[in-house]
Order: C-alpha cells, then structure tokens, then sequence
C-alpha cells in the first residue's frame, strides 16, 4: 500500500481508537445501587454543567407553576419533604442526578430574554407556559447547580401518530440549548418520588379478616401452588367463588400505595377508629397486620401496618443426586436470599411502623370482603347442561372477563393498571372510531405503562393508536405507551 493511502487510515484508526476508549470510559462511570456511592468524574468537554458535584448534592428542588417538591438527604437516605420525610425512591434520584451531570448540549442557541418566553425557558413564576425549575443544593445548603426545563422540539413524523419529540429547551444561567434528553425522569408531584416498597406476599399462606375481635373470614392453604381454601361452612344453595379467594391473593402479591398520611393524625382523624384488621402469612417468611380504615371522600383508605416476625424459610431439599457444585450453589442462593430478605424486614419493621399509607380502594377492597362476598348461587345442574348444549360450537369467554372483550392476562400485574385497561376496553368495545371516547390511565409511571401493556396484550390497536394520537405533543406518555407496548406480548402489534 502507498504511503499517501496509508497515513489517512492510520489517522481514521487513531480517531477511532480515542473515541472509543472516551465511550468506555464514560460506560463505566454508572451509579451502583447503594446510596453513598462515589461517582467517578466524567469528561467535561460540552457538558452544560462542567461542574456540577454529583456526590455532595443534598436536596434538589422542583418547581413548576402548579407545585414545588422537595427531596432531601437525611442521616444518609432520601427523602420526601412535602410527603412527612418518608423515604424516596433513591434509584429516581440517582437517573436524575446522573442525566444532570451527563447532560450536554445538541445546539446552543444564541437568544436573549426576550425569546425565553417563546422557547418555554423562562422560571415558573415568569412564564405562561410549562416550565420546570431544577435546583440543587449542597449540604450547606448553597445551590450549586440550576437549570430550567423548557418545551419539548417536536418535528412531523409524516405518519399516523403525528409530530415526534427530537429534543427539549433548557436553560442553565443564560445559556439556551437544545438537548436530546428528554428529562422523562422528572417528577412534578411528591406521591410520584416516593419509595413505593410495600407489604408484597408472592406466595400468600394465609390470610384472616377481623371486625374488632370477631374473625370475619379466614381463608388458607398448606402448600405452595395449591388453591387457597375457605374455612367456614358453605351454606345450602351456595358454593365457593374460587374467582374471589385468588383475587385476595393477587391482590396481595403486588399491592401498592398512593401517598402518605400524616403521621401525627389520630386514628379518628384518618378513619381508622373502626379499621378493618387483616393478619398476612407468606411462605416466604413474612407476616403483617393491615388496619384498612374507612373509605374517604376521594375514594381512598388510610392503612397502617405492622411488620411480624420473619421466619426465614427452611433451605429446599435437594434431589437425592445432586453434584456436589450444585449444591453449593444452591445453598449460596438460598444465604442471599435469606440475606436480602432479612434487610428488606428490618427496613420495612422501622419504616412502617412511623407512617401510615393511602390506598386506592381498588387495590385493597378484596381485603374488606364480607363472607358472602365469597359465595355464589350454587348453579342448577339442569340448567348447566342446557347452558352447556346452546353454548357449543361457539367460543365462550372466561368468567373474568366483560363480554365480547378480549382476555386479559392472568395473573394481574397490577391491580391498578388492570383496572384501568379493562374499562378503557370496555368503552372502546363496540363504540364507532369517530366517537371512542378515550381517557389516559393514572397512577404512577409503573402502572400506567401496565394499563399500556394490557391494552397491548389484549390486541387493541385501534385503542392504542387513539390513544397516541390524543397525546401526539406529549412525548412522556407517548414514551409510556411505546414502552407498554414493547413489553407486551403483542409488541409487534
């Protein structure tokens, strides 16, 4: 090979070799899951803010015109300020401080005050339009860094979803630029910072209902994968809804919360006088003691828990020929798990123990089933075989199911997001395109993109599709649906 044709590859390779060690460099620079981790500095070129301290921020403020949320770091952990300290979701935290530190800028644009207005880059409390003000703070509680989220650039996409974000407005002192970072990560309410670990049973033992010291119910089960049994007499002419024993357990295998109360309330003040108490048992060794409060004006009870004793499962047997490295392996995971668990019980017996929760009633209403609630007519034989004669050669739907729908996934993920799919899709079903009345699902992020993914999976694109195209300037809920979308089943739909 000549000379001139060998110099401007070994520059190209040269180039090529800088970039990628900076790449691997910056790849390697991420959090680790423990508060208090150092960060390693990153390479400062472009950055809009070169020096932004990543590892002495101890409060961040967000502001827009409508609320403020406080976050702050207290004897080592996160917490809400405007929700009573309760403790924050620190790997939010971390995705927001590292997108901060990382953050550089696509196109400067040079502006004056004059066009902060119409770029959406002007503080809250100036501007008309939806701005979002980020400040942190160090522990002397000096801002150390500021910056202003703006209005999201958007370009026509040419298909049927509309304009596609490419890009937000940002504005750090008087710098205007546009960023490629989208800044989804940023929460504009407190409920939605909150750490959202709560009393999850995967594998539900037993559960007991008492009103004061009467036992309401009691329903139970011996063995993992077995069905859960009722124990009380089934009267004359009823039988035993099964549908609603594996309710109470799904209902308990992913509960969640919507916010906190106050702490200092009184029971009478919180509707908790009268409380329905339910005791917990998992096969994984964990106890509670739910006290369900009275229904309040928006729908939502007051909930206080009490952690028990945790019992930590015995190791599995193993099979009467395993090789002496899997059984190894075997018990180290078990340590781990009994490990972990451990932890997650002494957290959970000081957290809940200070601060009483607020619950959608629909994520815990199975726990305040009456005995009836349990039972159903006991159907007539007669009648079955008729039913069962007209009904074939046609396609029957599951019992869990509304009419004509499709059928959801079972178990639910989530008893909110299913909640939400369902009666969008019952709404949608039947209902001409021109009029599909059409409403986005609430909650938080997680279970919002759940009642994604269960419209998905039920095979509703034309809900789908009206859904993204009411919210074609919205890039954060189209981000959302996208996502539900990619983790359903149907994600080719």
């Amino acid at each position: 090979m000549k000379a001139k044709h060998l110099i401007p590859l070994v520059i190209i390779c040269v180039a090529a070799t800088i970039v990628g060690a900076l790449v691997l460099k910056r790849s390697g620079q991420l959090w680790g899951t423990a508060e208090g981790e150092e960060i390693v500095d990153i390479d400062k070129d472009a950055l809009l803010l070169p020096d932004f301290p990543i590892n002495d921020i101890a409060r961040i403020v967000i502001t827009t015109k409508q609320n403020t949320v406080g976050l702050a770091k207290k004897d080592g952990t996160w917490r809400c300020l405007d929700l009573f300290d309760y403790p924050a979701d620190f790997a939010k935290i971390k995705t927001l401080l590292r997108v901060i530190a990382d953050l550089q800028a696509g196109h400067i644009l040079e502006v004056g005050e004059k066009r902060y207005e119409r770029l959406g880059v002007n503080v809250p409390d100036k501007s008309e339009s939806e701005s979002t003000l980020l400040q942190f703070h160090d522990k002397t509680d000096g801002i150390v860094g500021s910056i202003v989220l703006g209005d999201t650039k958007t370009r026509e996409s040419g298909g049927p979803y509309g304009p596609r974000p490419i890009g937000r407005y940002v504005r750090v002192s008087k710098t205007v630029a546009l960023v490629t970072e989208n800044f989804w990560s940023v929460q504009e309410t407190s409920d939605l910072w909150i750490d959202k670990e709560f009393c999850e049973i995967d594998e539900l033992k037993s559960a007991v209902a008492y009103d004061g010291d009467t036992e309401v119910w009691r329903i139970e089960r011996d063995d993992k994968g077995s069905l859960l049994d009722y124990k009380a007499p089934v009267p004359e002419g009823r039988e035993l809804d099964t549908g609603k024993l594996s309710q109470v357990g799904n209902a308990l295998r992913r509960p969640s919360f919507k916010s906190i109360a106050d702490p200092a309330a009184s029971d009478e003040d919180l509707g908790l006088a009268n409380a329905r108490r339910v005791t917990i048992e998992g096969f994984d060794g964990f106890n509670y003691t739910l006290f369900v409060g009275a229904k309040n004006e928006e729908g939502d009870h007051a909930v206080r828990v009490t952690v028990g004793k945790y019992n930590v499962p015995s190791v599995p047997e193993p099979p009467d020929d395993e090789p002496l490295e899997d059984k190894a392996g075997r018990e180290k995971a078990h340590d781990k798990s009994v490990k972990d668990a451990t932890a997650r019980y002494e957290r959970q017996k000081v957290r809940f123990a200070q601060w009483p929760f607020i619950v959608n009633s629909y994520s815990i209403g199975e726990l305040l089933y009456q005995p009836d609630d349990f039972l159903k007519a006991l159907e007539d034989d007669a009648d079955a075989e008729s039913d069962g004669d007209a009904g074939a050669g046609t396609n029957t739907v599951p019992f869990f199911t509304p009419p004509a729908l499709p059928q959801l996934p079972e178990p639910v993920p989530n008893a909110v997001a299913s909640d939400t799919a369902r009666k969008i899709l019952e709404k949608a079903q039947g209902r001409d395109e021109a009029t599909l009345p059409i409403r986005l699902p609430t909650g938080s992020r997680d279970e919002r993109i759940n009642a994604y993914m269960e419209i998905a999976e039920a095979g509703n694109s034309r809900q789908l599709r009206k859904l993204l195209e009411k919210v074609a300037t919205k890039p954060e809920v189209i981000g959302e649906i996208l996502e539900g979308i990619s983790r359903s089943k149907n994600s080719n739909m």
